[in-house]
């Protein structure tokens, strides 16, 4: 069974570049796995690096829930963690074993014992090496069931085992993600869609703090913490929240508004004109309705063809045409920037739809972007 061991740093960070290396050259020593590299990390503070990879890989969303609560660096690793999993899909290695970069061998006997084994049982497909210190003692206390135990905790990658299968799956779940990736093992877990495991026995730790009290200043609170305390800082706990990057917020939701309207049809994107806006488009149309056509036996069931035929309207289809929130959109929606109007509307004043139909200039395809009988629509 060929493996890979994975080591993931920021590479910006020198101090951290250092440790990875240092374990990348120790686990060459022990020749624990046929290919022992520095994989680099997606760092928060290049925010072209996270756009870059969510352009190519455009499949991992996220839930609007979680976009507007987890930090910059909660998405960063993420995304680093999807990347390795990739990585591994695209390699020969049936596995790989993946390191943060804080992290030392501390039982070298037992961590070489627990790779052996990883070899000859195939059918494991993610499996925790670093035992966190909040939940250790829970997993110790399986000892007695082998090596490998279910898997107790609820969170941490610190260092852990995926093979081809699990990454398969992890990825297959890695879409409207409504937490941080950590709980991704665990919950697949639960509902039986992963056969994770734990190790029972303390192979791997973390560096140790070697500083004093000074040197903690600038730190998280939680990083504080003495089940948390490590030599280098998170830089997790310390980022900003995603929704203040407005440019970062505004693409990465736009990925899950693709994502729904290929998948189910239609989606809807909040916040492109305002409550006043919406509100003249009304009274608009409240004004002109002796151009609609009666076309059912309810009086308020007018039709029109297209707003850009009628002066009086014509504002009410260049306004979302003419948008460059929703060009922008549809410009990423069908991989291109050419992309037209066809003026297509269908409207029965009160309540207010509208409707539009864009159709690629280079694919031969059409969405309907539609927010039919909604009273309030945008």
């Amino acid at each position: 069974m060929s493996l890979a061991a994975y080591v993931l740093t920021i590479e910006s960070i020198e101090e951290r570049v250092t440790d990875a290396r240092e374990l990348v050259d120790y686990m060459v020593k022990l020749d624990v796995a046929e290919e022992i590299s520095v994989f680099p990390a997606i760092y928060w503070k290049d925010e072209n690096s996270i756009i870059d990879f969510l352009t190519r890989h455009p499949e991992h969303t996220f839930s609007e829930k979680n976009l507007s609560q987890c930090l910059m660096g909660q998405l960063a690793t993420t995304l680093s963690h999807i990347s390795i999993w990739r990585q591994l899909l695209n390699s020969s290695h049936e596995g790989a074993l993946v390191f943060e970069d804080d992290m030392y061998i501390s039982d070298t006997q037992r961590f070489t014992d627990i790779v052996t084994e990883l070899k000859q049982k195939p059918e494991l497909e993610w499996v925790r090496i670093h035992l966190h210190k909040k939940y250790r003692d829970e997993a110790l206390r399986l000892k007695g069931v082998g090596l490998f135990a279910d898997d107790p905790m609820p969170w941490g990658f610190a260092t852990y085992y995926i093979s081809r299968a699990g990454a398969k799956k992890l990825l297959g779940q890695c879409y409207n993600m409504g937490q941080p990736i950590d709980w991704l093992p665990p919950l697949m877990k639960q509902h039986g869609f992963l056969d994770s495991k734990t190790v029972t026995e303390v192979v791997v730790e973390h560096h140790d703090f070697e500083g004093d009290e000074s040197e903690l200043e600038g730190r998280d609170e939680i990083e504080c913490k003495e089940d948390k305390l490590q030599k280098s800082p998170s830089t997790v706990w310390t980022s900003p929240l995603l929704a203040e990057n407005v440019r970062l917020y505004t693409f990465v939701s736009r990925l899950t508004k693709m994502r729904q309207l290929k998948t189910e049809g239609i989606t809807v994107l909040r916040g492109v004109f305002d409550q006043d806006e919406v509100v003249k488009a009304r009274e608009l149309v409240l004004e002109n309705r002796n151009l609609f056509k009666n076309t059912r036996p309810t009086p308020s069931a007018g039709h029109l063809a297209g707003f850009h035929r009628f002066p009086a309207l014509e504002s009410l289809h260049v306004r979302p045409a003419g948008n460059p929130v929703i060009g922008s959109f549809f410009q990423l929606f069908f991989e291109s920037a050419g992309f037209r109007t066809i003026g297509l509307s269908d409207i029965d004043p009160p309540p207010i739809s509208w409707s539009t139909l864009m159709m690629s200039k280079t694919e031969d395809r059409k969405w309907e972007s539609n927010d039919t009988n909604r009273k309030k629509s945008s």
